[in-house]
């Protein structure tokens, strides 16, 4: 149910991928453009970073709850679990993994954005977006 809105929230980042590579790199080699430039650039992340940011609380707590069921699985007696659900924990384990790092992707795709956010508001340099958040420690 929260699968399908997530990859159509992914999907939407992805569309804006240049966007975020240009600010990793920004980030990286400690630069900062111009207020205007990273204005336009949230002005065209906000929708899609708020489509998921609208999905993935529910979405992440609902995955690596199955991620702990699926532990809880391998130590199990097979003998006792329907093969109707066998082929469907076969499938589910197989797509594991590359939601992880999905997940791993977009949560650093967010921290860019709200780096982008952040520059947009840099005329006004009280201006704090991520109270309690150190978000210089991810780059």
């Amino acid at each position: 149910m929260y699968k399908p809105k997530f990859d159509k929230a992914y999907q939407k980042i992805m569309e804006n991928k240049t966007i975020l590579d240009k600010w990793d790199r920004y980030l990286k080699a400690g630069t900062t453009p111009s207020m205007s430039e990273a204005k336009k650039d949230e002005i065209i992340l906000s929708p899609s970073m708020m489509e998921l940011r609208s999905v993935l609380p529910i979405f992440e707590l609902t995955f690596y709850t199955l991620d702990g069921l699926l532990s809880f699985y391998e130590g199990m007696n097979k003998d006792r679990v329907s093969t109707k659900v066998q082929k469907k924990i076969t499938v589910i384990e197989k797509e594991k993994e590359k939601t992880k790092n999905t997940l791993t992707e977009v949560r650093y795709y967010y921290r860019i954005y709200l780096e982008i956010k952040k520059a947009s508001l840099s005329a006004f340099p009280d201006t704090d977006i991520s109270p309690g958040i150190d978000t210089n420690a991810f780059f």
